[in-house]
């Protein structure tokens, strides 16, 4: 089964393969379009061979078809996968705006606060520093830190730390790391979509393949 999150109000994953199919829809069909105009002018250079080998030989014929044919699958398997990855980058994008809006939603807080649990028990220590990106500091104070810090400490059953780290991450989410900065929890967003590219990846094959 694969890994599916909802993160405050937004099922993460759901949200991004969404996108994904959607910009497939449009992506595939300007590219359908571009396609019968390429498979017209095939049909007439076609006909032009056909008419210039009419009079060789059956086997010559069959040769000229099959290489035909062979360059044909070659050209459509490439278009195949630049439209894959130009659909991939898209719709990443795509969730990277709809993360911008969030920002300012007033479930937002919750989010960072389940982006904050994961990385508390994954790092796995009680000292720790917290750092975010410009769009969460309207949100995130130490005032708040020490709220999130008695609460989890209440859970995990040991005295936990949070402090605020005066600089800032260059994409939203949050990172933790222990005070000397050795280990390290880097629970971004964008860092979250790489655990989601096989899923993505898998929509929009599904989507290119029921073009």
């Amino acid at each position: 089964m694969e890994e599916k999150e909802s993160l405050g109000s937004i099922d993460f994953l759901n949200v991004i393969v969404s996108d994904a199919e959607e910009t497939a829809k449009r992506i595939l069909k300007d590219a359908e379009q571009a396609a019968e105009t390429k498979r017209n002018s095939a049909r007439e250079e076609m006909a032009k061979w056909e008419a210039f080998f009419a009079e060789k030989t059956e086997q010559e014929k069959q040769r000229i078809e099959k290489n035909s044919q062979n360059n044909i699958e070659m050209e459509r398997r490439k278009i195949e996968l630049s439209l894959r990855e130009q659909i991939i980058s898209e719709s990443i994008q795509a969730a990277m705006e709809k993360v911008k809006e969030f920002a300012s939603s007033p479930g937002y807080a919750d989010v960072l606060r389940h982006l904050l649990t994961e990385a508390v028990y994954g790092i796995g220590k009680t000292d720790l520093i917290v750092s975010i990106s410009a769009a969460e500091t309207p949100v995130v104070t130490q005032e708040l830190l020490n709220r999130w810090a008695a609460e989890l400490s209440k859970e995990i059953g040991v005295s936990l730390k949070l402090e605020l780290s005066p600089l800032r991450l260059r994409s939203q989410g949050i990172s933790v790391s222990d005070r000397e900065g050795r280990v390290v929890y880097d629970n971004r967003f964008e860092t979250r979509l790489i655990r989601y590219q096989s899923a993505i990846r898998k929509a929009v094959s599904q989507a290119v393949a029921g073009s």
